[in-house]
Parts: structure tokens; C-alpha cells; sequence
């Protein structure tokens, strides 16, 4: 019973690996090995029938979808896209959160927003366009219910999470009412469900709102894995089996558990569809880049360099989730202070704030240092080619490290 209790909770953390917008949750009952399982999808899909297990020998790629209704008998649309690929052969994995904006062009609808393909073609739909975005096949879909990301939270005895900004949203026609104040509190499911899907008071829209799911999710990830939860299994499993759906065979999902034991949280790397936001028309869509998605794509799970390596040698003692950190623009490059952000949230690094310098006047990019750890702005600056270090003492009401990007930033 201890074993079997075991791989349970191995299933659990396989899906907290692959969800992405809070509710991570696992992929199949491993009591029934069978088709009969309440997490299989019982819609008599083309390709829930045809497909086969991916080798072991190859990635395993996943589309992770969030979905929310706006009343009872609506289809819904995917209100949150995440794309995992796992490679078995090194152990890596990693999430690409696709704005739910990205502007596609859709069969026989034109040119719509990616959330649209679950709304007219249900999951393979969204499977397909995601696949032409990224320009990978994507192997299988895990299909989540908000109402059962609230109840699982419920379950978990609710999250301690700093909340970013103020939110203040209400939305009558979806029963959608999220009100936090920012800074750390004791989130329940319904404001945790608020806090993933609030979006319109960060300066980058959408892109805020992806920041703020993939910290959670870190955050999910370690309460999860807390020995309090083992005595929760049975209410969590009461909600996977009402509210996930997946096309995953349950023998494929058996035969990565064993990996979970091997693969190291710090071999997680969390990416953003490339690109930018812009109103076309009226409407607001993200357009995706083209070049640097598969720039990103063709990079996908590799290996660092040896001069990866030997930067970062030097700062093991250095946990980066535990600095927070603040990006400004100070050289009026445009995107600069996002792309050193995006840089530093890839490698695990608490991004609070990005915003214009006092003046645009900085040649140089400056690390000013407040934790009194040199091994800290070491660790920063091995993925900042050219800047320089500055120590200022510790301040309240200033963040661990401040970054003012300079005029001579080179994001390659």
C-alpha cells in the first residue's frame, strides 16, 4: 500500500510538472490500467484513436489546457495554453506559455486568437494550432476545468503567494470577481483562480499574467511536495477524476513515473511564445516571432555550454528564487528591460518590477547589489555580458538587486 501510495503522488508531481496555470494536476487513475478511466477523454476523437505511445527514445510533447465556461452547456475557450516537452534522455523539461491572444489564422474562420480553436474544434484543435505555431507535433492534451483548479486549492488548505499588484476585475457575464490586494496572503481556490487569470492591470497585459502563473506554479510545486499533502490524496484524486480530461494512455503516464525521481526542479525551464502585443483592427492580439520561436524551438531542452557551466560553478550557494529583482530601462532601447527579465525568470529569478530608469542616460548596464552576497550579483551577471557590479547596502523598501539596462545591451 506504501509503494502504491508512492507512485501516486509520482503521478501527482508528473502533472504539477507539466499544468502551468496553478492546478498542475495529474494525468490518470493508476488504479484502472484500462480505457475506462474517468481522466480518459470519451470523445471518439480521430486522433484519440490513432495515436500510439511516443518511444522512450524520443520527446514527449504535451498541450496543457485551461479552460473556462461562461454558463452551463458552454463550450468554453482556452483560457490558458502551455506547451511541455520532456526528453527523457536528459531529464529536462520544459513549459512555453502561449499567450492566449496569439493571432492565428484559422480554418475557415480566419485570422482569430489561439483560445478560438477550442472554442470551434475542441482540444485537437487547439493540439493542431499550437503545433503549427511552434512547428512541433505535440503528442497529447491534458484538458483542465477551473472550477477544479478552485476545488484543489480548497483540498490543499489554500497557498501563501505574493500577489504582484493590486487586482480589481469584475466580469458579471462569467461570475468572474477577483479583488487582491498585493503582497503575501493566504490565497483560497477562488482567489487563486482570480489571481492566474487576472490580466489587465500589469504594464505587458498578458504577458504579466503568464509571469505570475509560472510562479505560482513554482509555488504549487513545493506545496504539493510538502509532507502535509500526502494525507490529502484522496480529496485531490476526487477532483482529477471529475474534472481532468486527457487523451494520454494510462500505461504511456506509467512509464515516465519512474523519471520523477531522477528529474532535478532546477532542469525545469519556463519560456513565453516570443513576441509582442499589438491591436489590429480594434482588437488586441500577441503577435507571435516567427524567427525566434524557432530559434527557441530548435534550442528546446539543450544542454548548457561549457561556458554556461563555468559562470554559474561559481554560485551553487545562490538559490534564485529567492531574489527579487527589479529591471530598468536606463538606455531607451526599446524591450531592453523585458528581454533581461524574461532572461532572469528563465533561469529562476524573482522578477517584481519592470519600468523605465529615472532617465535613459546609462551606457552601461549596471547590477546594483543589496543582499551583501557577491556570489548573488556574480550569478547575475555571468548572463549579462559587459555589466558592471554595484554594492549598496540593504534597504526595506528596495528589492534585492536593482538592474538598470544601459545603452550598450546586446540581448545575443
Amino acid at each position: 500500500m506504501r509503494k502504491l501510495l508512492k507512485y501516486f503522488i509520482m503521478l501527482l508531481l508528473l502533472s504539477v510538472l507539466v499544468i502551468g496555470t496553478g492546478s498542475y494536476v495529474y494525468l490518470h487513475n493508476i488504479s484502472d490500467i484500462n480505457n475506462t478511466s474517468a481522466f480518459n477523454d470519451n470523445n471518439d476523437s480521430k486522433l484519440t484513436r490513432t495515436k500510439s505511445s511516443p518511444k522512450r527514445d524520443k520527446k514527449l510533447n504535451i498541450l496543457i489546457l485551461g479552460v473556462d465556461h461562461a454558463s452551463k452547456g458552454d463550450t468554453g475557450r482556452s483560457d490558458t495554453l502551455i506547451f511541455v516537452s520532456y526528453d527523457p534522455l536528459t531529464r529536462r523539461a520544459t513549459l512555453i506559455s502561449i499567450p492566449r491572444d496569439t493571432r492565428i489564422l484559422l480554418d475557415k474562420y480566419g485570422y482569430q486568437k489561439i483560445n478560438a480553436a477550442y472554442a470551434y474544434y475542441g482540444p485537437d484543435g487547439s493540439v493542431q494550432e499550437v503545433s503549427k505555431v511552434l512547428g512541433v507535433p505535440i503528442d497529447y492534451y491534458v484538458l483542465i476545468d477551473f472550477q477544479g483548479f478552485k476545488k484543489l486549492i480548497d483540498d490543499l488548505g489554500g497557498i501563501d503567494f505574493d500577489v504582484p499588484v493590486d487586482m480589481n476585475y469584475d466580469d458579471p457575464a462569467q461570475n468572474l470577481h477577483i479583488h487582491l490586494k498585493k503582497g503575501m496572503q493566504h490565497l483560497n481556490g477562488d482567489q487563486a483562480l482570480g489571481l492566474v487569470r487576472f490580466r489587465y492591470g500589469y504594464a505587458d497585459a498578458d504577458l504579466g499574467r503568464i509571469k505570475t502563473q509560472q510562479k505560482f506554479l513554482k509555488t504549487l510545486f513545493d506545496k504539493i511536495v510538502s509532507p502535509s499533502s500526502i494525507f490529502k490524496v484522496g480529496s485531490i484524486y476526487d477532483v482529477l477524476t471529475h474534472y481532468v480530461k486527457t487523451n494520454m494512455p494510462a500505461m504511456t503516464i506509467l512509464s515516465y513515473v519512474d523519471d520523477l525521481f531522477k528529474v532535478n526542479k532546477n532542469d525545469i525551464k519556463m519560456e513565453t511564445l516570443p513576441g509582442e502585443p499589438k491591436y489590429i483592427d480594434g482588437i488586441s492580439y500577441y503577435i507571435y516571432d516567427e524567427v525566434k520561436t524557432e530559434e527557441m524551438m530548435a534550442n528546446l531542452n539543450k544542454l548548457q555550454d561549457d561556458s554556461d557551466v563555468a559562470s554559474s560553478s561559481s554560485s551553487t550557494d545562490v538559490n534564485p528564487s529567492n531574489i527579487k529583482v527589479e529591471v530598468l530601462n536606463g538606455g531607451g532601447i526599446n524591450g531592453a528591460a523585458t528581454s533581461v527579465a524574461r532572461l532572469l525568470e528563465k533561469y529562476g529569478y524573482d522578477v517584481i518590477n519592470i519600468a523605465n530608469a529615472e532617465n535613459m542616460n546609462y551606457r552601461t548596464t549596471q547590477i546594483i547589489n543589496r543582499t551583501q552576497n557577491k556570489a548573488v550579483a556574480e550569478s547575475i551577471k555571468a548572463y549579462i555580458k559587459n555589466s558592471v557590479v554595484i554594492d549598496e547596502n540593504p534597504t526595506s523598501n528596495k528589492p534585492d538587486v536593482t538592474i538598470i539596462v544601459g545603452s550598450d545591451y546586446n540581448s545575443n
